[in-house]
């Protein structure tokens, strides 16, 4: 049997890196739990994001590119029939969210 000298400082790291070692299982119940939650709140996050966006491009696509067919198809409904409309108001779309780039990248 081979026995080693050391000092006492030695057995105290040796005694801390082996307590160490033994880890309590509900703190790894605790830590999977986190985890968990931190990802289905991230899928969560992304999954507003993502409507949010698909929500803002169909609205500006409805005002851009269909109301304007709607109001003309109104208009040729309403002279068949023999009725005066007001001219359609005029449809822009505002970016709200800070962006200054042109609304339509068709338009000059």
């Amino acid at each position: 049997m081979v026995t080693w000298i050391c000092s006492p400082f030695q057995e105290r790291v040796a005694k801390l890196v082996l307590r160490g070692a033994r880890m309590n299982p509900y703190w790894l119940i605790v830590a999977f739990t986190l985890v968990t939650q931190l990802c289905v709140f991230f899928r969560w996050l992304h999954r507003r994001l993502r409507d949010a966006a698909i929500e803002r491009a169909f609205i500006r696509d409805m005002a851009i590119n269909h109301l304007p067919h709607i109001y003309h198809a109104l208009r040729c409904i309403a002279a068949h029939h023999g009725l005066e409309i007001e001219d359609p108001p005029p449809v822009r779309f505002l970016e709200l969210n800070g962006k200054q780039g042109k609304v339509d990248p068709h338009r000059p």
